[in-house]
């Protein structure tokens, strides 16, 4: 029978393996690595499920290598697209010099449908897609405080 319900990790791996989904699971820290590869992005997703809490994070870091001379205007870019958009969950690790997206689903007894999981992660994506262009930009030198501006620039098509 096909999962239809995800409840635990195994049954996210069982998920991913019933539909071919390139996976790299790591069972002692409940987590899982998901291959990106289209053209408009690269990279890994993080799939994180929480052991003692009710949730399952992704997470997916998009932008590396910020020099520590553009972390404030990275900052204030975040803080700007947080407080606009509609997910919310863009951060920045400093550790790593690294831009992510990160969204936190809770789960509830009954877990959450995989499809509905599924568009989760789509989502994450698509988030980072639409502002990987605006925060390479503030990495390279424009202000934090244009970033909106700069998303609707990348996003817009060219007039005809």
């Amino acid at each position: 029978m096909p999962i239809a319900r995800l409840t635990k990790f195994d049954d996210l791996i069982a998920y991913l393996q019933e539909n071919n989904v390139p996976h790299k699971p790591d069972a002692a820290s409940s987590s899982v690595e998901l291959p990106v590869a289209s053209p408009a992005d690269a990279g890994t997703i993080f799939v994180r499920w929480e052991k003692d809490l009710p949730y399952v994070q992704v997470i997916y870091p998009f932008v590396g290598s910020v020099p520590d001379a553009r972390v404030p205007d990275v900052e204030s870019a975040i803080v700007r697209v947080n407080n606009t958009i509609k997910l919310p969950g863009f951060g920045y690790e400093h550790g790593n010099h690294i831009i992510y997206m990160r969204l936190c689903v809770q789960l509830y007894d009954e877990g959450i449908s995989a499809t509905s999981f599924q568009r989760q992660v789509f989502a994450v994506l698509q988030n980072a897609r639409e502002f990987a262009a605006a925060f390479r930009d503030v990495v390279a030198g424009a202000p934090g405080k244009d970033v909106l501006d700069l998303a609707v620039k990348h996003n817009t098509p060219p007039s005809a």
